[in-house]
């Protein structure tokens, strides 16, 4: 079925006035900012907690099976590691325009409840390599997303106000 042209008359009328407010926003140089300034404390931490959570693993696969290896031993662990990310999502969420890096320190956060749940199942035996193996694979590409995206705000690849 076709359009009638009293649809395509009411159509092209408004979409005249708003191509020429987009042209009017564009030719006056207005952009919009989408995402958040580069934030220093926001790689600084990422850089460092992906370090601690790759040295814990590296760890826990070397004390699989002995009691330093066990969930009770390391309980320590998650609770530092949990309050970091605590802090490191309140302060993504207080910043402007930081909804995705925001996102992203969530989705850290669950993967750490995911690892401590693992272990925790575990028992006596700890983290295998075959566990710990996919748990270092997923908490590098969420890092490596965080530090990538931090790199990128730094090097000023973004829109401004």
């Amino acid at each position: 079925m076709f359009p009638t042209p009293s649809i395509l008359f009411i159509k092209s009328r408004f979409l005249l006035p708003l191509t020429l407010i987009l042209l009017i926003a564009l030719i006056s140089g207005c952009s919009i900012k989408l995402i958040s300034d580069y934030d220093e404390l926001i790689d600084q931490y990422a850089t460092e907690l992906q370090s601690e959570i790759e040295t814990f693993l590296i760890k826990m696969e070397r004390l699989a099976g002995t009691t330093e290896g066990t969930y009770i031993k390391n309980i320590g662990f998650y609770e530092e590691i949990q309050g970091t990310l605590t802090t490191l999502a309140l302060r993504a969420e207080m910043l402007d325009d930081n909804k995705i890096v925001a996102e992203q320190i969530a989705l850290l956060q669950k993967n750490l409840e995911n690892l401590r749940e693992l272990h925790e199942l575990q028992g006596e035996k700890g983290l295998s390599q075959e566990l710990a193996e996919p748990m270092k694979v997923a908490f590098n590409t969420q890092f490596k997303a965080i530090i990538k995206l931090q790199n990128a705000l730094k090097r000023g690849v973004k829109t401004t106000k």
